[in-house]
């Protein structure tokens, strides 16, 4: 998919090359693969940007984040996101992922799941 279409309706801090062409996402930077793009995402006790070389030896093709990096940029393309990183990727994740069913349910308690799921 066209990174244009993946980044629809997130703000960004630098301009880039609307056509290319994106694989996957990703959030891990073990699992990226050639044309991927790498989502630096920070939790409560890891910056997600210090995975960012392990996911351009990977093959990342684009890197998205958020605050400051200060490491090398020449890899790949690099787009800083403004707002809500958490939100941002959510956007990725629908613009990417588009065929969402239009309902979905869940189904919680202790007996009878799979029984309820099968019916």
């Amino acid at each position: 998919m066209e990174l244009s279409k993946i980044l629809h309706g997130i703000e960004t801090d630098n301009e880039y090359s609307p056509e290319i062409e994106i694989t996957a996402l990703e959030l891990d930077s073990r699992k990226v693969s050639n044309g991927g793009l790498f989502i630096a995402l920070s939790g409560k006790t890891q910056d997600g940007k210090k995975y960012i070389p392990a996911a351009l030896d990977a093959g990342a093709r684009v890197v998205v984040y958020d605050g400051e990096y200060n490491g090398a940029k020449d890899e790949a393309v690099f787009i800083k996101l403004k707002g809500d990183m958490r939100r941002n990727v959510a956007q990725m994740a629908a613009n990417f992922y588009t065929n969402i069913p239009p309902m979905m349910s869940a189904i919680t308690g202790t007996n009878g799941k799979t029984s309820i799921a099968d019916f």
